[in-house]
């Protein structure tokens, strides 16, 4: 027969709290009823769950399941924790070999599509539409766009790629210019849904999120299309847990749950955000500077500060690796 879970018990005049006393640490502390009673919905009699923390944050999850009982000795766990922060180490040296790659192919990208507006002349609208005008252009700067346009002035604008009609750019300038407006200039603002925001937009698939930068009175804009998928859950999603009385229990209900997901673009990533605003700053000195040779000046002075950090972050990751492989805390076994 299975023993019950105790409760703590205190010696003779001590009074805690269940808050006082941690647990994180603890290899061997007990489940949460509401978990115990979720695997057992689950016909799952035993569980080991291993965390994979990447740069300090929870990556993802190891989580091996087994439908009879299972004892996992002191020398399995010390390998399987050892496993765990081995493959914590090499995605994040992955994770930052591809973040380096990504940031030199965008300074690359910055480089060529300021050459594209220095070749304009000194005219600043002529200098902008540079940037759609000639290959590489706006859309070669973040994946997944399927348009872009620079504004110049009140509604002069140059158009790449697959933008909306006139009329609703019109309107789409005017949302852009007031949702920028409280931002500082060359701040990108992302959506993922214009139809939100503009019901105008509803169903028109091929303009369904925006990333819009200000610039003075200029605009940079991307547009990414309508990404229709369906989700596929082990039981309805937002029923997971119920409340019964002072207690949490899980849902009985493992049955299928399929969630449509319609109406939304692909998200807007950190480091295309970073992209463009990295861009922007460049833009915005050659539309500030009338003097051609300033302009180069200055362009080369920042894309080489540019470089420069990213030679340091990649050195700080060497050393940072080295470091983990000399603090990994679990015993080796022979």
């Amino acid at each position: 027969k299975k023993a019950a879970h105790a409760k703590l018990c205190f010696a003779d005049g001590v009074d805690l709290a269940p808050t006082d006393i941690s647990l994180r640490m603890s290899s061997l502390r007990r489940a949460h009823d509401c978990h115990l009673e979720y695997m057992r919905g689950m016909r799952v009699s035993a569980s080991l769950c291993l965390a994979i923390v990447v740069k300090d944050h929870l990556w993802g999850l190891v989580v091996c399941h087994h439908a009879t009982e299972r004892f996992v000795s002191y020398q399995a766990r010390m390998a399987c924790d050892f496993l765990a922060q081995a493959l914590s180490m090499r995605l994040s040296n992955l994770l930052d070999a591809e973040n380096h790659l990504r940031h030199d192919r965008c300074l690359q990208l910055h480089a060529k599509l300021c050459d594209n507006m220095y070749q304009q002349g000194h005219n600043p609208g002529l200098r902008l539409f540079g940037l759609v005008n000639s290959k590489p252009n706006l859309m070669d700067l973040i994946p997944g766009v399927n348009g872009a346009a620079c504004v110049h002035g009140t509604d002069k604008y140059g158009p790449v790629g697959k933008v909306p009609d006139p009329e609703m750019m019109a309107e789409l300038i005017a949302f852009a210019r007031a949702k920028t407006a409280k931002l500082d200039n060359a701040e990108p603002w992302s959506c993922t849904s214009l139809s939100t925001h503009l019901p105008s937009f509803s169903g028109v698939g091929m303009t369904t999120g925006l990333l819009a930068i200000r610039l003075d009175k200029s605009l940079l804009l991307w547009f990414r299309p309508e990404f229709n998928t369906t989700i596929r859950w082990g039981g309805d999603p937002s029923k997971w847990v119920v409340r019964d009385g002072q207690e949490l229990r899980p849902r009985k209900s493992f049955e299928t749950f399929v969630d449509s997901v319609k109406g939304t673009c692909t998200a807007w990533m950190r480091w295309e955000l970073n992209a463009a605003h990295g861009l922007a700053m460049l833009v915005h000195d050659m539309l500030l500077s009338g003097d051609t040779e300033d302009v180069r000046s200055n362009v080369l002075v920042r894309l080489n500060d540019e470089r420069m950090h990213t030679k340091g972050e990649k050195d700080a990751v060497v050393n940072e690796l080295e470091q983990l492989m000399d603090s990994v805390s679990a015993a080796i076994i022979t």
